[in-house]
C-alpha cells in the first residue's frame, strides 16, 4: 500500500512538472498522502471580515507578542473563521501581517 502511494505521489510529481506551463491549478490542487485533504477556503462573508477587525482592533499590530497571537488564533477558531488566502486577506486589510501572526 505505502508503495504504490509512493508511486502515485512520484507520478503525480512528474505530470505537474510536465504539464506546469499548461495547467498550474492542477499541481497546486494535489494533496499530499497521508495527509486530510487540503481545505478550500471560500470568500469571507462582510459579517466575518467584520469579526476579523474586531478580533484585530484589540491588538496593536506593531507590538503582538506570543501570547497575542495565541489569543488571537483562538478567538479566530471560537468566530469559525478558518486559515486560508481569504482570511491571510482579511487580516492583511485590518493592517496585522498574517505572516507575523503565524510565527509568533
Amino acid at each position: 500500500m505505502r508503495t504504490t502511494m509512493i508511486k502515485t505521489t512520484l507520478l503525480n510529481a512528474v505530470v505537474c512538472l510536465i504539464f506546469q506551463g499548461l495547467m498550474p491549478a492542477m499541481c497546486l490542487a494535489q494533496d499530499e498522502p497521508g495527509r486530510p485533504p487540503a481545505h478550500r477556503s471560500e470568500p469571507l462573508t462582510n459579517r466575518q471580515i467584520e469579526t476579523v477587525k474586531s478580533i484585530l482592533s484589540a491588538y496593536n499590530a506593531s507590538s503582538l507578542t506570543t501570547a497575542d497571537a495565541k489569543a488571537i488564533h483562538k478567538a479566530f477558531r471560537e468566530a469559525g473563521l478558518r486559515g486560508g488566502p481569504e482570511l491571510n486577506s482579511a487580516v492583511q486589510n485590518a493592517g496585522v501581517d498574517p505572516e507575523q501572526l503565524r510565527e509568533l
